[in-house]
């Protein structure tokens, strides 16, 4: 394992008709917002529709007034998921000469329909096992969250298991190959962003910014291509394949499922699902430390949170 915690962000079991897409964390110094939210409803005819909603920011962060402003939707009940999600939303609030105040802003939620899963090729026995997963984490909802918002404490520790620093963290992930980590910590902030193949890091103790080394971007990468989501959202289709290993033991009176990630580059990452019910349990691979040494990392899946 590696001598370092690394931030989780458990996946989120959705569940219900209306799916949330998470497009924003809301900074309230901006102008304006906008949250789409696929819809599957019986009727065929259903078309995209837009609900705004005059919403009251509270300076003491949360959610105060709520009214419809307008909107394009015939459907009530579009109306009143949209209100509902307007009441849940969390944001920084809005602060003038050092004191949070509240500001009243027009919100924007879009519902649309949308497809089928994306089928998942290869193998039969494997898609099966993938299927279940995906309709276990809420399915088309789960597939369609584009922004996961995580927060959390980070602890860097030596090789002789001595900590060396304790930082709050919060990480925004937007689908498929954008982070944005921010670290605080005894006065200081440090924030590290990557896009794609680029990335740059604001190191607050000496006030400087600079684009990250192949190193820092090559264990970015490193994470979304041994991530649940890169496997499940099929982003991987392009660089590898997915095959399925066997059946094993997992905790006490439970059997997993393994499937197996392989990249054309030759990075390997099994995942296990639980074979009664289809929901995560871990990921394992093996990736290569600053001495060059194997490491046998292994991110197992924690907590499910029904929403």
């Amino acid at each position: 394992m590696d001598s370092r915690s690394k931030p989780l962000n458990p996946p989120i079991r959705l569940t219900g008709r209306i799916f949330i897409i998470l497009y924003f964390s809301i900074i309230l110094a901006g102008v304006s917002y906008s949250q789409e939210i696929p819809v599957r409803v019986s009727e065929p005819s259903v078309e995209r529709c837009v609900v705004k909603l005059r919403i009251e920011f509270l300076g003491s962060g949360k959610v105060g007034k709520v009214e419809r402003f307008s909107t394009t939707c015939s459907d009530q009940t579009l109306i009143d998921q949209a209100i509902q999600a307007a009441n849940k939303l969390e944001f920084e609030p809005k602060r003038e000469n050092g004191q949070a105040i509240a500001v009243t802003k027009v919100v924007e939620y879009t519902f649309s329909p949308i497809d089928d899963w994306p089928k998942i090729p290869n193998d039969p026995e494997a898609e099966k096992v993938l299927r279940a997963a995906i309709g276990a984490l809420g399915g088309e909802r789960y597939l369609n969250v584009k922004t996961q918002i995580g927060r959390g404490k980070f602890s860097e520790i030596t090789k002789e298991g001595v900590v060396v620093s304790f930082r709050s963290f919060v990480d925004v992930i937007v689908y498929p190959n954008k982070e944005r980590t921010e670290f605080k910590g005894q006065g200081l902030k440090n924030i590290q962003v990557n896009v794609g193949d680029t990335g740059w890091v604001f190191d607050g103790s000496m006030e400087v910014l600079r684009d990250q080394n192949e190193t820092q971007i090559a264990n970015f990468k490193m994470g979304f291509r041994t991530s649940l989501d890169h496997l499940l959202r099929g982003e991987w289709k392009s660089e590898g394949k997915v095959s399925y290993v066997t059946r094993r033991a997992g905790a006490l009176g439970r059997r997993n499922d393994v499937i197996r990630l392989t990249y054309n580059d030759g990075l390997v990452v099994d995942f296990e699902f639980g074979a009664a019910d289809g929901l995560p349990v871990k990921a394992m691979y093996t990736r290569t430390n600053a001495d060059s040494k194997d490491i046998k990392e292994e991110d197992r899946y924690a907590q499910f949170i029904e929403t």
